[in-house]
């Protein structure tokens, strides 16, 4: 081999050790922008359930049941306090989803989201987004939680 080739052969190896290490960095980047994304989406759907929550816990003193679009402003409320539940379930979804893929971390996404997805599917007000497990929307939420909190399976 020639002093040219051994150069040349160096500084491809050299190329490809840094591509090696940039591509490691860049996946753990990806990894964390994933992450704080999906925080971020189940917070804001959370937001949202709050929101309207309290608007609706307010009507009573806004209207008195006996004004005419008492029912109906009520009515509207419960529609946009179930689309917000269902956003929110949306987002975590995804997230299960995600992590069903392996593309997180996820003991750090277990530690994170153990709790809130427990109450999510045991909350008696929620049971009808869940049941029957057959056919409901979120299976990746389902699949999780049977995975976290049923060690017998």
């Amino acid at each position: 081999m020639t002093n040219y080739e051994l150069i040349s052969a160096f500084i491809s190896l050299v190329a490809l050790i840094i591509s090696f290490f940039a591509l490691r960095k860049s996946s753990r980047a990806s990894t964390a922008y994933i992450e704080l994304y999906i925080h971020e989406l189940i917070t804001h759907t959370k937001e949202k359930v709050s929101e309207i929550s309290i608007k609706i816990a307010e009507l009573p003193s806004i209207l008195n049941s006996s004004h005419p679009d008492y029912k109906k402003t009520f009515e509207a409320y419960g529609k946009v306090f179930n689309s917000a539940v269902e956003n929110n379930l949306n987002a975590y979804e995804g997230a299960c989803a995600i992590y069903i893929d392996g593309k997180i971390d996820k003991e750090r996404f277990k530690k994170t989201h153990i709790i809130e997805i427990r109450q999510l599917v045991e909350n008696e007000g929620m049971k009808r987004y869940f049941e029957p497990a057959t056919t409901t929307r979120f299976k990746a939420i389902l699949k999780v939680y049977n995975e976290w909190e049923n060690l017998e399976q």
